[in-house]
């Protein structure tokens, strides 16, 4: 008998009992296709696909710590990434772990075609540089999930070791399984649940298993890069979220939690899609503003300018292989050309680029 209480060891391992064909899960993974399929076509007009992963996932990465109640603002990592180490706020670093844990398990399932059980405690150590390693069952201590308002207890995740590792084996057996029948869409979904039941680790799991997801979308070929991001969906929805999870944890209600996914999967594509539109056309405005004013407007050049709306002198110096005494004259150009503005943000001068930053901010 299930207990919220008591450590979930009879967790069963996948794939689970479910009815596959039903027409609501059928008719809803249509359309999530489809905006996944628009999300792609999208990215790939870009003249350089990368040019959007490091801006949106720090949007990503603000939205996943925001759930786990890291707060901070999509400026203000924005703003820390260009300052020195030394100036940068803990809620901003825990913000730059998560973007820096994306882009390793990118390159793992890059060079591998996978991940492994390693890859994913590799991914959650960069989250969590004190915390890590797969949880292990401590005497006298029972690690509980509880509602972060009234404290009560949601969920007792498994605490025998041995059973832990034994799901996560099954779990990256699913997870790397491209042969399954199972739509991409659908499993994602499955795998969601399952790794935040299994609750392998200490510290993390939430956001290491939002990395998991959009990296299933790569690895089941429906994205080539990551740029889809669920943690906005789910921060807006979070009291849904968690009731889902329970419900099929404790009912076995697993259409619902399955039709909620999807439904989070198409809006952010949508979303996501409707970002990079923007942002393509705000190249193509730079590029005409450059033209007509005789702005830097080389490739290289711009793929910097949208890597990230804030900048400094030795930033950019840096960013293009230039003397500073470059980087100064191109950020005075655009400023005196009404695309960049600029303050002072703890005794140093940073420019920033309005439009490109109230795109990325939405």
């Amino acid at each position: 008998m299930y207990s919220k209480d008591l450590p979930y060891n009879d967790l069963a391992p996948l794939p689970p009992l479910f009815q596959y064909d039903d027409i609501d899960v059928l008719k809803a993974v249509n359309t999530t296709n489809i905006a996944l399929s628009e999300l792609k076509g999208a990215s790939i007009s870009l003249p350089n696909q990368d040019i959007l992963l490091a801006p949106l996932t720090v949007r990503e990465a603000v939205a996943s710590n925001g759930i786990e109640n890291i707060y901070t603002t999509v400026s203000d990592v924005f703003q820390a990434e260009v300052l020195s180490q030394t100036e940068i706020r803990l809620p901003e670093k825990e913000t730059l772990f998560y973007r820096e844990a994306l882009l390793r398990g990118l390159k793992f399932l890059s060079e591998n075609g996978k991940l492994t059980q390693e890859d994913i405690i590799l991914i959650q150590s960069t989250l969590e540089r004190e915390k890590t390693g797969i949880r292990k069952k401590q005497e006298g201590k029972i690690t509980r999930i509880k509602n972060n308002i009234t404290k009560e207890v949601i969920y007792t995740p498994p605490d025998d070791i041995e059973v832990i590792i034994n799901l996560l084996n099954n779990f990256e057996e699913h997870y790397n399984n491209g042969q399954t029948e199972v739509d991409a869409t659908v499993q994602s979904a499955i795998l969601h649940y399952q790794f935040e039941a299994i609750h392998p680790f200490e510290d993390g799991n939430g956001r290491t298993g939002r990395i998991l997801m959009v990296l299933y979308f790569i690895l089941r070929k429906r994205l080539e890069v990551p740029l889809l991001f669920i943690s906005k969906y789910i921060l807006s929805n979070r009291t849904e979220y968690y009731r889902l999870l329970a419900g099929v944890t404790e009912r076995s209600e697993w259409k619902e939690w399955i039709l909620f996914i999807l439904k989070g999967v198409e809006q952010q594509a949508n979303s996501t899609k409707d970002t990079i539109v923007a942002v393509k056309a705000l190249i193509n405005e730079y590029k005409h503003t450059a033209l007509e004013k005789q702005l830097p407007n080389d490739v290289d050049f711009i793929d910097h300018l949208f890597s990230n709306p804030f900048y400094t002198y030795n930033r950019l110096a840096q960013g293009l292989s230039v003397h500073r005494n470059t980087a100064v004259s191109y950020l005075k150009q655009l400023q005196d050309a009404g695309v960049l503005s600029s303050m002072t943000v703890k005794r140093e001068l940073v420019f920033y680029y309005p439009q490109l930053l109230d795109i990325l901010s939405k």
